[in-house]
């Protein structure tokens, strides 16, 4: 049985006498620090991507379906067994998610899907309903649609990509294997690096950047257009 661990915020924002009972009601599902518990999903497969609307609503994408929560995570539910890698809720009804090897739409709260044309199948980023992003990593191929999927604008880049994350609509960002930096700009050449590209037009253009780390990106999280987390092979490093 699958577990998602949940964090207690009420441990911050409500008052110390409700925040310790809650806590306490939990202490036979504790794990390691204090505020953080288990939550049986009810099914075995694996948890790719978890979603909350606000402190009550939230969805998980899993190989046995999308599921839903309706209490905080306390109780869930699958409410479609369609095969879904990542999912996003633009509000309680609408929502995107990357099926088994296509794009899907729902604006039944995910109970029914119809498939999007896509150019490719790879990692999805959604802003409100009609701006979509793609990328496939291996081939690199980056897909931008501003009408829902109706029309795609492909552009290309040069690393193999495991990680791309927008701050923004326009700001977005890279990351990959470690490589040989090619010298052009500094540091010198063959010094080693992450794979690590921007574009601040939306993925129109992407400009290859020096980045120090000694390790492969796999994961790339930004903050805002200056800030962002990389997840290494090796451990989590705020950087950049």
């Amino acid at each position: 049985m699958k577990t998602i661990i949940i964090f207690a915020f009420i441990t911050f924002f409500a008052s110390p006498s409700f925040a310790q009972d809650q806590i306490q009601s939990q202490s036979d599902q504790t794990v390691g620090l204090k505020g953080w518990y288990r939550q049986n999903s009810g099914v075995s497969t694996n948890i790719t991507t978890l979603q909350f609307l606000d402190p009550n609503i939230g969805w998980a994408a899993s190989e046995s379906g999308l599921l839903g929560t309706t209490n905080g995570g306390a109780n869930w539910s699958i409410i479609n067994p369609l095969r879904i890698f990542s999912v996003y809720f633009a509000d309680k009804n609408n929502a995107w998610a990357v099926a088994d090897t296509s794009l899907v739409r729902s604006s039944n709260a995910g109970k029914d899907w119809q498939p999007v044309h896509s150019p490719f199948f790879g990692q999805m980023q959604v802003f409100g309903m009609d701006t979509l992003y793609l990328n496939n990593g291996i081939g690199g191929k980056f897909a931008r649609s501003t009408n829902a999927g109706v029309t795609w604008n492909i552009s290309m880049y040069g690393i193999f990509a495991q990680s791309t994350f927008f701050a923004d609509s326009k700001f977005g960002f890279m990351g990959g294997n470690q490589s040989l930096w090619n010298g052009l700009p500094p540091p010198p050449k063959f010094t080693n690096g992450a794979d690590f590209e921007i574009t601040i037009d939306g993925g129109v253009t992407w400009i290859r950047k020096y980045c120090p780390l000694q390790e492969n990106i796999d994961k790339i999280y930004a903050i805002d257009s200056n800030l962002l987390i990389a997840n290494t092979d090796n451990n989590i490093k705020p950087s950049f």
